[in-house]
């Protein structure tokens, strides 16, 4: 009896210390995972929690990343490659959490953030299925000829090339990007990548632009084949504008021209300036040239009579009467009028008869002034 029940205590301590080590290991190991999993849950809901009050309107993306960073206590990275960065969204929350509101911000965008630990929110790409290929080609003109210059870029983005002396480009793009061909005085292409690797373009002459006339000293000369600096204004940019004057037409519309309104009286002068003052005693203004027939400052109507501002050389001049304006600004275009054109030339260009019914048009401009009595001299009455 003694033997048999020494073999069954012996048999029974085995058995439960076996038995129990092995249920204490796997307890361990549970106890240890769901610490784990508890850890990173509450350090995810902490960053979350987070919550931040901003109220802006049509602020830029990285503007709103930045706003979110001092205010959320995260870091965001992201790279500045990412297209649409300097889009503009309006952001209107009061106490909610940082992520909700980078949610908000990062919608349409194409783009997602991922948690990481410490509070840093790294900013990826949503598009997974996104590849880039390398496209090549040549450009040319109608005549086959290789074209330098040309400017290539991908619609959207701020990734482009150039061609180089051959026509020959290369790039990186998306497969379903869209690349646009532009040259100064040709059409612009839009071409799409369609998972193409070669793209040969060839470029059509901007007829409409390069075949303008342009009124020059000799006669007329179309605008490709100009050589002179000249600024020219059409009637259909200054068709039904309220203007004194024919010289406020000028305003804004040619460079290298300074328009002065000296004076708000009907008729008074206006100081017009073609590339700066040119002499400090002598005149600087502009030799005027009315259908051919030279007009000097002040000789159609004087100074008036009360020792006010001199009127306008053209304030007899309707300004809707105008067909162009053309301005004269170098010597190659100045050579034909001598030293009166020394401070540059206005061609004026006055509508003419043209076939077909009669037609009549009223154009009616009323205005008023007041004076401004915040800048209103006190004067002194005779007593004082």
């Amino acid at each position: 009896m003694k033997y048999k029940e020494l073999c069954n205590r012996v048999f029974l301590r085995y058995f439960l210390s076996n038995v129990f080590s092995t249920k204490l290991l796997l307890m361990l190991n549970w106890t240890i995972i769901l610490t784990l999993v508890l850890c990173i849950k509450v350090s995810a809901n902490g960053y979350s929690q987070n919550n931040v009050s901003i109220d802006a309107k049509e602020i830029r993306i990285k503007r709103a990343f930045s706003m979110l960073e001092e205010k959320g206590n995260i870091r965001l990275l992201y790279s500045e490659e990412f297209e649409g960065l300097n889009n503009k969204v309006s952001i209107n929350v009061d106490n909610t959490p940082v992520l909700e509101v980078l949610k908000m911000v990062l919608k349409d965008t194409g783009l997602k953030y991922r948690l990481f630990g410490d509070g840093l929110v790294v900013i990826v790409s949503d598009q997974k299925d996104r590849k880039d290929i390398v496209v090549k080609g040549r450009v040319t003109d109608a005549a086959n000829l290789a074209m330098t210059g040309v400017s290539i870029q991908l619609k959207g983005s701020a990734i482009g090339t150039t061609t180089d002396k051959e026509g020959n480009y290369i790039l990186n793009v998306p497969q379903d990007g869209i690349l646009v061909f532009s040259y100064i005085g040709y059409l612009n292409q839009e071409i799409v990548v369609n998972n193409q690797s070669t793209i040969n373009v060839k470029l059509e002459e901007d007829r409409k632009e390069l075949n303008q006339v342009v009124v020059v000293g000799y006669g007329t000369q179309k605008k490709k084949d100009l050589l002179s600096a000249v600024s020219s204004i059409k009637g259909e940019q200054i068709v039904n504008l309220p203007v004194a004057t024919p010289q406020s037409l000028i305003q804004g519309r040619a460079s290298g021209v300074q328009v002065v309104q000296n004076s708000g009286a009907p008729g008074s002068a206006v100081t017009l300036r073609i590339r700066g003052t040119t002499s400090i005693n002598a005149g600087n203004d502009p030799l005027y040239i009315v259908d051919g027939v030279p007009v000097e400052s002040g000789s159609l109507t004087g100074y008036n009579g009360r020792g006010g501002t001199p009127p306008s050389a053209l304030s007899a001049i309707n300004a809707d009467d105008i067909e162009s304006m053309e301005v004269l600004k170098d010597a190659g275009a100045l050579a034909i009028y001598g030293s009166r054109a020394a401070n540059g030339v206005v061609l004026i260009t006055t509508k003419r008869g043209k076939k077909g019914s009669t037609s009549y048009s009223l154009n009616y401009y009323t205005g008023t002034q007041r004076d401004n009595k915040n800048t209103r001299i006190k004067m002194l009455n005779s007593s004082q």
